[in-house]
């Protein structure tokens, strides 16, 4: 049997990820001002992810 161990993800990777999905999610259903009023509102609180 084959096992290739997989690091946990980094804390940065995981809230890069929660962001990411989100937005995925948001532009499947094609709700474009609500991804944009979340961008603009994170620009604005100068929002970065942990690492950043």
């Amino acid at each position: 049997m084959l096992d290739i161990p997989c690091p946990d993800p980094t804390l940065e990777a995981r809230t890069r990820d929660t962001y990411q999905n989100g937005a995925l999610r948001l532009v499947r259903q094609e709700r474009w001002d609500l991804l944009s009023a979340q961008i603009a509102d994170a620009d604005a609180r100068n929002v970065m992810t942990p690492v950043a």
